[in-house]
Parts: structure tokens; sequence; C-alpha cells
């Protein structure tokens, strides 16, 4: 759990590191750039996770119920296929990218799973969330966020 619920002041926010990766089902390549204007919740997540598992749902329902906000999905330390299996049982449709060689988790320090990282409209970090992150929580990033 994080030990901060709210998200930093504005001038205190540092820069979210920018990144491409493999979209995991194949098609293409995404950035953190293609979200620019868009407050994004970077998910960092593997299928073999059990809090993963548990908050998946929370996610996408999440992402239904905001279409101004982004969630985009880092399958982290995953086969890839394992990952694009779990992600069809849940029904996930927002984006998902396949962090081949750590770099991305490593970036963002998301050295356990699941870590939620909240990036304002603007490319900057707001609040890191380590450990499964729920609906309440969530509601409340993106009112402060919106």
């Amino acid at each position: 759990m994080s030990v901060d619920p709210g998200v930093r002041p504005p001038d205190s926010r540092p820069v979210a590191v920018a990144f491409s990766a493999p979209a995991l089902n194949g098609d293409e390549k995404i950035a953190l750039s293609d979200f620019t204007g868009r407050p994004v919740f970077l998910n960092f997540w593997a299928s073999w996770c059990g809090p993963c598992r548990e908050e998946m749902p929370d996610l996408q329902a999440f992402s239904e119920a905001h279409p101004e906000l982004v969630v985009l999905g880092v399958a982290s330390q995953d086969d890839p296929a394992d990952s694009r299996e779990f992600a069809k049982q849940v029904g996930v449709t927002f984006p998902l990218v396949v962090d081949t060689d750590n770099s991305i988790s490593e970036d963002y320090r998301a050295t356990g799973l699941p870590v939620t990282v909240v990036i304002d409209a603007d490319g900057k970090i707001a609040n890191t969330w380590f450990g499964p992150i729920g609906p309440g929580q969530l509601e409340d990033f993106a009112a402060q966020l919106i």
C-alpha cells in the first residue's frame, strides 16, 4: 500500500520516463507519449501475481468508466503468452505492453508487483502506489487529476 494516498503538488512532480514497448497483442509498439495530454494510470502486473489478478477487473472497470483517462498495463516478469491469456480471460480492453527487458520496471522502480504509477496530463508522476489498488483509490486519484 502506498504511504501517500494523495497526489504530489504539481511543482514537486518528477517527469515520467519516456518509453516505447511492444504491444502485448504483438501488433505495434506503444509509447507513453501516445497519451500526451491525458492522465495515465501505468500499471505493472504479471499473470502469476495473485494481487495483480485480483486488481485487474477493477482496472478494467475503471478504464471503462473513465474514457478521459488512460489505463496502460505493463506486463512485467511474465511470459507474454501467459499475459495474453490472462488479459483475454479478464476481458481487458485497455492498452497492454510487454516489458521485454525489465527496463520500464527498473525506470519506474517497480521492483514488486503490482505497482501503479499515476501520471498527470503534463507527463509528470503524481504518485506511485505499491501493492494492489482498489476502486476507491483509483477514483480518488482520478478526482485529483481531472
